[in-house]
This record gives structure tokens, C-alpha cells and sequence, in this order.
């Protein structure tokens, strides 16, 4: 028997993209969706709306959206989404039978509209830089936000992340699955948007000027461990690669045979593991890197841990579309793949660590190709992680916020508490590295706590701080100059 969802519009003709994802949600899932429309439109377009641009048209042209659902004006006893305004709401029929699991748009109502409307609205609300979709769960009397990854002023491309995530609260609702999404705060709605899109396009030429002519590229960075204390670049220094390469996610092992340093090296986009000697003293390099594992796919964030004598590493390798795990058959230089886990599924910078007697695993899932792989991290553990099976925790994701979802860096003790490192995707890919403490960490819960930013300065010629390595009383990360 299908289960019934009700989704409430503000009238009959929506923006398309809402007309599919509906579509395929009730396809997919076999679910029956009911339509409360709370006002009548009699015209599906205007003028202006037949001049949209072949792009925008593809997204928000106008779709009577009954043609693809009936219209109920009665029992909504079922799960409810709510997709309009708060003045709206009262029109809603009410039958005096009101379901146990409803969720309403506090921000972002008008989501569904078509058209020039929508166009306008999409791009005020969900690309004027982190303007957050903000849910009101009324059972459990709590908001949400969801953000979304806004460096990119594509349409489409966010048009995807705000649909999966509107996905994932109808999964809520129908299957009582975890979202993982932080509770509202006042202070995380960004002011001065249409300053902020206003300067877009002058943004956009000085990125492209500097890549044009300044060439950034990724490099080293080495620090003192008080900069975990003070939250910024204490006698920081740089390290940079031969003109042509970068190097980013510096993962160190320290062995017998000295301290090791694993590090992304790309070419032309194209990244590769090479492994480094270091000093332990300065983390300098003793010798040039040595290239050791190569694929026609790219390869970053080569997470390198050791289960008794033995060194594996976990590359991040989401274009193959499975997570391998390598074991050294001669320490570091020869590798050798040995299992493949969660095949035909993009897993991003996998991070496992050893703490209570068993192993856990984070990693990113970008469940599918419109939505965003900085945004839902989940948590496995296992006794064996290499033979063993990895057991899902039960409120995957445990982080669904492109703040401090994406791993960045192995977890580490400091001052008798546990630190996970994060990438802050907000604004853009790797823009800061945030430090989150673990506060509680068991098989049936998780909860975390960001307690600080690492962030350079709007002059400073460095940015996009996204990956950290913590050795004794040093820090070595990375960072775009």
C-alpha cells in the first residue's frame, strides 16, 4: 500500500523543477502525493515570463502541477509539507484532523513558483550567499536551516541542491529517517545580500584575473600548535610545489622509518598520491616527493592509518565511484588495493580513527548528481575496518550542513578532548577550516560543537584553508596563494 504525503502550494502552476522532483519522489518511493492549493490562478503565464532565457526556462517555466497530482480539500491527516507563506496558512482546509509529522517553509515559501517570479525569488533567497532555507518542524515546536554551497551563481546547480534537500525532508516525513540539519539560529541569516550580489560580477573578474595572471595554485603550510589555541597562523610558513604542480591534503605517518608526509599532487587539475620524507623537527622536506599511486581518475585526501604493523590508506577517489582501501606491501612506497567498499556510491575524504575500542569512519555522501558532496556526513564503525562490516549509525547523517560537513583532516586529541577538522564549503569550496569538538560519541548517538574558524584575512594573499595534519607541537595544512 503506497503511503499518502499532502504538499501544499500557493497555487496550480509551479516552477518546474518543483513539478519533476515531485514527480520523481512519488515514482521513486511509491509514494501517493496530495495537493492542498491554498489560492487560484487562473493563467499559468505572463508576458514576461515567455522571454525567459532557454536556461532559466528549462527550470522555471510554469508546470500545472495538477495534471500530476489530485486536489484534496479534505482529510490531511497524513505527513504534510507546507510550501507556502505564513498568511497563506490559514486557507489550508482544516478538518480538525491535523497530522503527527508536518513541516512548513518558514524561509523559502515560494520555492515553488514559476516563472520570472520564481527566477527572482530563487536568486534573492537561495544564491544572494548563504541565505539559508529555513524548515519549521511544528511536532517538535523546532527550525532548521538548510544551506546551501553558493559560489556557484548557477542555476541549475543549486536549483539541485535546494531539490535534494526538499527530497530529504519528504523522506523524513514519509520514512522518519534523519536529516541531520542544524537547529535555526538568528545569527546564521546573512545581511546585506543584494550588496553582496551587486559586487558578484566584479568578484567574479578579479578571480579570473588573478587565475589569469597571478596563477594561484595549492601549497603547504606549517605552524605552531598554539594556533589550535588562538584560532589563526602563529609563525606560519609556506611551502611551495615546482611551477606546474600543486599540493593540498597533507596527511602525515610517523613510522620507524621516519615521518612521512602524504600529500595530493596535481597536474593540470589531474590530482596523484606522492609521499614526502619530513624533518620532525621544522616538518621541512628532506627530499623531493615520489609519485605512488596514479589512476586515470583524479585522486586527493590520501588518508594513510595503521592497524597493527601495517600502513593502509584511504584515497579519496568519488570518480571510480567506490572507496578502495590500500595496504602497503613496502612502507611508502608500495601499494596495493585489497578491498573495495560501498561500490557504484561517490564517498568524499573518508576519515577513519580508532577511539573506545573500535573503528569509526566518516565520510561524505553525495547521494546523487544534483546534490552536493559537501553537505551530509555520515559515521560507520566497525571492530575489523578492514575485514570487518561497517555498521551505519543510526542518525546518519550526522551532519547535514556545508559549514562543517566535509572532512579536513584526521580526528585528534588536544588537551584531553577529541577534535574533528572541517571544511567550510559555505562561500566557497575549502574557504576555511573549521575545528569541531566531539561532545558525545556512541553507537546510537553524536552530537559535535564547532569551536573555531581558521580564516586569513580578506588582504592576506592566502585563502581556502581546507585541510589539516597535526603533528606533536606542529600543524601542517594547505591553502590557495
Amino acid at each position: 500500500m503506497k503511503k499518502r504525503l499532502f504538499i501544499a502550494v500557493e497555487n496550480r502552476y509551479v516552477a518546474r523543477w518543483v513539478a519533476d522532483m515531485l514527480k520523481d519522489f512519488s515514482s521513486g518511493n511509491e509514494v501517493e502525493i496530495n495537493l492542498l492549493i491554498t489560492k487560484q490562478q487562473k493563467t499559468g503565464s505572463r508576458v514576461l515570463d515567455r522571454f525567459l532565457p532557454p536556461k532559466l526556462r528549462k527550470i522555471f517555466s510554469k508546470v500545472d502541477i495538477t495534471g500530476l497530482f489530485p486536489v484534496v480539500s479534505g482529510d490531511n491527516s497524513s505527513p504534510f509539507l507546507g510550501m507556502v507563506s505564513h498568511q497563506l496558512r490559514k486557507l489550508i482546509p482544516d478538518t480538525g484532523n491535523f497530522p503527527s509529522k508536518r513541516l512548513f517553509l518558514e524561509k523559502g515559501n515560494k520555492i515553488s513558483a514559476g516563472g520570472y517570479e520564481g527566477a527572482w525569488f530563487f536568486l534573492w533567497h537561495f544564491l544572494a550567499l548563504s541565505s539559508p532555507l529555513v524548515i519549521k518542524d511544528e511536532d517538535a515546536n523546532c527550525s532548521y536551516h538548510a544551506f546551501f554551497q553558493v559560489g556557484s551563481y548557477s542555476f541549475e546547480k543549486n536549483s539541485g541542491f535546494l531539490r535534494f534537500n526538499i527530497e530529504k525532508l519528504l523522506n523524513q516525513l514519509i520514512f522518519a529517517g534523519s536529516h541531520g540539519l542544524p537547529k535555526a539560529k538568528s545569527s546564521d541569516i546573512q545581511r546585506g545580500k543584494l550588496l553582496k550580489i551587486l559586487k558578484y560580477p566584479f568578484w567574479k573578474f578579479f578571480q579570473k584575473y588573478r587565475e589569469r595572471f597571478l596563477a594561484p595554485r595549492w601549497r603547504l603550510i606549517t605552524m605552531d600548535i598554539e594556533a589550535l589555541n588562538e584560532m589563526k597562523r602563529i609563525n606560519s610558513k609556506v611551502i611551495s610545489p615546482p611551477v606546474g604542480l600543486e599540493w593540498a591534503d597533507p596527511m602525515l605517518a610517523d613510522s620507524n622509518e621516519g615521518l612521512f608526509l602524504f600529500v595530493e599532487e596535481e597536474v593540470n587539475d589531474k590530482g596523484h598520491i606522492s609521499v614526502v620524507r619530513l624533518n620532525r623537527e621544522t616538518l621541512s622536506f628532506t627530499e623531493a616527493p615520489q609519485k605512488i599511486i596514479e589512476k586515470p581518475t583524479h585522486l586527493s585526501y590520501p588518508f594513510v592509518f595503521r592497524v597493527g604493523s601495517d600502513w593502509y590508506m584511504i584515497p579519496e577517489s568519488s570518480e571510480e565511484r567506490k572507496m578502495t582501501i590500500y595496504k602497503s606491501l613496502q612502507f611508502p612506497l608500495v601499494w596495493v588495493p585489497v578491498r573495495n567498499v560501498f561500490e557504484n556510491e561517490q564517498w568524499v575524504d573518508t576519515t577513519p580513527f580508532f577511539h573506545d575500542g573500535k573503528w569509526w569512519i566518516f565520510s561524505v555522501k553525495k547521494r546523487v548528481d544534483y546534490a552536493s558532496s559537501y553537505q551530509d556526513l555520515f559515521l560507520f564503525y566497525s571492530n575489523d575496518i578492514i575485514n570487518g562490516e561497517w555498521h551505519s549509525h543510526p542518525k546518519n547523517p550526522v551532519v547535514s550542513d556545508v559549514r562543517h560537513a566535509r572532512p579536513a583532516g584526521a580526528v585528534f586529541s588536544y588537551r584531553g578532548k577529541l577534535f574533528r577538522p572541517a571544511q567550510n564549503c559555505l562561500h566557497k569550496y575549502g574557504g576555511s577550516l573549521m575545528l569541531c569538538e566531539i561532545i558525545r560519541l556512541t553507537d546510537d548517538d553524536y552530537e559535535e560543537q564547532i569551536c573555531g574558524e581558521f580564516l586569513f584575512p580578506w588582504y592576506s594573499k592566502l585563502s581556502s584553508f581546507h585541510t589539516i595534519a597535526v603533528c606533536n607541537d606542529r600543524l601542517m595544512g594547505d591553502c590557495y596563494y
